[in-house]
């Protein structure tokens, strides 16, 4: 992680030294100014693009377990003889997002529970940091037994 983001550390230190050693006490007076001027400016604009890059990195990295959630549990988007639907909200969010997908899959009996388990777990692994996340828990645990219900009762028929 901090080697993918070097750049983002780097500009940390330059903002450190400015902020901590004024251009008085380094000796290098008034003709120094711009030159620290614009290296904290562009150590603004690193940090801002780390940002960005990151949250798309969070985005991607909760995409991914999402798809391998499923695929472990043999989802399937369309139904066949012995599988129970299961239709469950995932939230995903970093700060001031928050993103909200119903997820409508078929599942064998044997792997229903199992993946709404998993599911309920991604939304506390990835939907608690985004807006909204004092939220997050109730609406996971209200559609987790709403769904659990459901898997009971289709797969004592």
């Amino acid at each position: 992680m901090i080697r993918k983001y070097w750049y983002f550390w780097l500009s940390i230190v330059f903002l450190w030294a400015i902020f901590s050693f004024p251009s008085q006490i380094l000796l290098l007076g008034k003709s120094a100014r711009p030159i620290l001027t614009l290296v904290t400016f562009a150590s603004f604009i690193i940090i801002i693009y780390s940002g960005v890059l990151f949250f798309r990195d969070y985005r991607k990295s909760s995409e991914l377990a999402l798809q391998k959630i499923l695929k472990e549990c043999e989802a399937n988007k369309t139904q066949t003889k012995g599988s129970i639907p299961v239709s469950f909200f995932i939230y995903v969010g970093f700060i001031n997002t928050l993103k909200t997908v119903k997820v409508d899959v078929f599942v064998d009996k044997v792997h229903a529970l199992a993946l709404l388990k998993k599911l309920r777990n991604f939304n506390f692994r990835w939907g608690l940091l985004g807006a909204g996340a004092l939220f997050v828990p109730f609406s996971t645990m209200y559609n987790y037994f709403k769904q659990k219900q459901r898997i009971l009762k289709a797969a004592a028929q």
